[in-house]
């Protein structure tokens, strides 16, 4: 995703939420500041960037944009906010080309929180996730995927692994899981009793998306979970761990499988 692209999702998301934006304007220290968004007493001063084909390149730019958004930090207030705003969707892939090795590497800066600056993540589906700055730290040396498994043949990862926060800002899918906790619970039941559930129509959730593709696989073992490389994916581990349904389960993997007929089907890997 280019840096164009993710100011283009940044500055619709603000302003779905009645902000007055301004871009590419002068900040404080005469320095270019891409986005301010303004609503009452409340101020965004954000920086931007995209993604690279070149590895190097992440942190360069990364190291630059810290750099940059420093220059507009001359106030610490309470209804001003200062952001840096990333792609994140190749982070989560665990690809090369991608900000983990650079994030990595601030994952014990207390820069973000004394600060104040919250670290924005863009995904491919558009959907943007806000890392409060008392929370950015936990989150780098938490949620960036390190390596879990290796294909033999193609040298290349096959899935990569978080460990879920919680008290996230709810989404439409979420909202959509929440709803089924009681047929979520009782797939993961039957799951454990027989190896797999019977399937569960689930195309309701497409009220909530538009996707190419909603096939996709999370699995789930305890208080982690992996692969889930998109958002309903991601955001079905997430309950699935914070509502505890697995619990009862110690050290059993859960697999989550939806079709592109829209059907959910859990299985268990191993017990």
């Amino acid at each position: 995703m280019q840096e164009n692209e993710v100011q283009e999702i940044l500055v619709e998301w603000f302003e779905n939420r009645e902000y007055d934006v301004s871009e590419e304007i002068r900040g404080p220290a005469g320095n270019r500041v891409d986005i301010v968004a303004r609503k009452e007493e409340e101020k965004w001063i954000v920086e931007v960037k995209g993604d690279y084909n070149d590895p190097a390149q992440y942190y360069v730019n990364f190291n630059t944009v810290v750099g940059q958004l420093l220059r507009s930090i001359t106030s610490i207030q309470p209804q001003i906010h200062y952001a840096i705003a990333i792609p994140f969707s190749r982070t989560e892939r665990g690809e090369t080309a991608s900000y983990r090795s650079i994030l990595s590497q601030y994952s014990r800066s207390l820069a973000f929180e004394l600060l104040k600056i919250s670290l924005i993540l863009v995904r491919d589906d558009r959907s943007i996730e806000v890392i409060e700055p008392h929370r950015v730290k936990e989150y780098l040396q938490t949620q960036i995927p390190t390596r879990s498994r290796q294909s033999r043949n193609q040298g290349r990862i096959d899935y990569w692994s978080w460990r879920e926060p919680t008290n996230l800002q709810r989404s439409g899918y979420d909202e959509f899981w929440i709803q089924r906790l009681e047929d979520l619970t009782e797939l993961i039941q039957e799951a454990h009793n027989n190896r797999e559930s019977q399937e569960l129509d689930i195309s309701a959730i497409t009220i909530y998306g538009n996707r190419n593709t909603w096939y996709g696989v999370v699995e789930v073992k305890d208080n982690v979970y992996r692969r889930g490389e998109m958002a309903h994916l991601r955001s079905l581990g997430r309950l699935v761990i914070e509502e505890q349904l697995t619990q009862s389960f110690s050290d059993t993997l859960f697999q989550f499988i939806i079709s592109e007929s829209l059907i959910l089907q859990v299985f268990v890997l191993n017990s």
